[in-house]
């Protein structure tokens, strides 16, 4: 069994493209969650390159690794949702980033 992994300290969000479905549907098992759509829009959370937590546009699906640190890139995949498809501005977003830098930093 694998230890937990922190996240490094490069945490990207991107959306995803079609040639991410692969790793979304790896992600999903990992997670013991069902596939994601294939037709719904994902953001991606990436730290040191790999694929750690994912979440659609919509709120209907989200996985995140079991064997990493994943919980601060949900919640900031949740924000940066919040963002671009509820309001304009998302307070706990800016304090987020920071503890996650923090936690990241300190691994």
């Amino acid at each position: 069994m694998s230890a937990i992994q922190p996240l490094a300290a490069d945490l990207h969000l991107r959306r995803a493209r079609p040639d991410d479905a692969g790793a979304l549907r790896r992600l999903a098992a990992l997670d013991s969650q069902p596939p994601p759509l294939p037709d719904a829009a994902h953001l991606l959370a990436l730290s040191g390159g790999e694929l750690v937590a994912a979440a659609s546009l919509d709120g209907a699906w989200q996985a995140a690794d079991p064997f990493r640190r994943s919980a601060a890139a949900l919640e900031l995949l949740r924000a940066r949702r919040d963002q671009l498809c509820g309001p304009a501005t998302h307070p706990r977003a800016f304090a987020l980033v920071k503890r996650v830098r923090r936690g990241a930093l300190a691994g």
